[in-house]
């Protein structure tokens, strides 16, 4: 936790140090046109339906009713929203908080639902640097670091959904017996959840939301640059941004995922100012809409960490 901290600091310095010393801020304001703030607009619905995409397919993961679809896409949009404030990944908790109060979805099965739907992800992630994607700047043994860790996953999946009662056997051996019946209860619904008609169609909604994803970033880039972007420039763009939003750092990704579209647009020739504008306009189109959503949401619903403290502490 410590080290963790030490790490946004120096980044956030060292964001801090670029933006003043290296950012020419006249030169990035003449790169901002009205054309700039019309993709941001009409990118905006097609924002809606990703969400309401990936909020169908957390609802499947946990076999829910889809009648309740709309609380799923509360939910969504309170943990999107909250990660452009919360550091790391830390705002997923708000989709488990929010579906036990609401819903009364137990803490195992929404949690699992969720940890899936992110292994789903990042297998789509890394399938995307494993086809060349990553290639630009990523060098041979990182590739070959992510291949190994795909298997790792795909390994680990097929084991636990073989394998479960083996599993619960290890965890028995354990001395903690106030969380013994919940790990196990975790694992077997794990497997449940990946051998269910339901992850397939899941994982499909997947590839789905992330074509989605792609075309939202294409739909931008098309309506600032027009002819001078071509839908191979738009999939090196798109799969720089993807790892910059993977890796942790600052609350929204602010600097890492902005940096990474600066690296591919340069790469491609553009300049480093409008490279720059450009990363700002399909960053904030990620996060206007959820941003202002989650907190319409906060404030007339919450988000369950009380309710979600009050069941933990009845447990213990």
């Amino acid at each position: 936790m410590i080290i963790s901290k030490i790490y946004r600091w120096i980044l956030a310095i060292f964001l801090i140090f670029i933006a003043i010393f290296y950012i020419d801020w006249g030169l990035l304001k003449d790169s901002f046109s009205s054309l700039h703030i019309e993709a941001l607009l009409i990118s905006q619905p097609v924002q809606v339906l990703l969400i309401f995409i990936v909020s169908c397919r957390l609802s499947i993961l946990i076999q829910n009713n889809c009648n309740k679809i709309i609380i799923f896409f509360q939910a969504y949009i309170l943990s999107i929203g909250l990660n452009t404030i919360l550091p790391g990944r830390i705002s997923e908790i708000v989709k488990v908080t929010y579906l036990k109060e609401w819903l009364n979805i137990p803490f195992t099965n929404s949690s699992v639902g969720v940890i899936v739907e992110r292994l789903i992800d990042l297998l789509i992630l890394i399938s995307l640097i494993l086809l060349g994607f990553g290639s630009l700047w990523l060098e041979f043994n990182q590739i070959l670091m992510f291949a190994t860790f795909f298997s790792f996953i795909i390994l680990s999946l097929i084991f636990v959904s073989i394998y479960p009662d083996l599993i619960c056997r290890f965890i028995d051996k354990f001395s903690f017996n106030k969380f013994k019946e919940n790990l196990k209860n975790f694992v077997l619904r794990f497997q449940e959840t990946i051998k269910s008609n339901g992850f397939i169609i899941a994982f499909l909604l997947s590839i789905f939301s992330w074509v989605g994803s792609y075309l939202m970033v294409y739909l931008i880039l098309k309506i600032i640059y027009g002819s001078g972007i071509s839908m191979n420039d738009t999939l090196i763009i798109f799969s720089a941004l993807s790892l910059g939003r993977a890796i942790p750092g600052l609350p929204g990704g602010i600097g890492i995922y902005e940096a990474a579209i600066v690296i591919s647009m340069e790469y491609l020739g553009f300049n480093f100012s409008e490279s720059l504008a450009t990363a700002i306009t399909i960053h904030a189109s990620q996060i206007i809409f959820v941003t202002l959503g989650s907190l319409f949401i906060f404030g007339k619903k919450g988000i369950g960490i009380s309710f979600f403290i009050k069941k933990l502490r009845d447990k213990l």
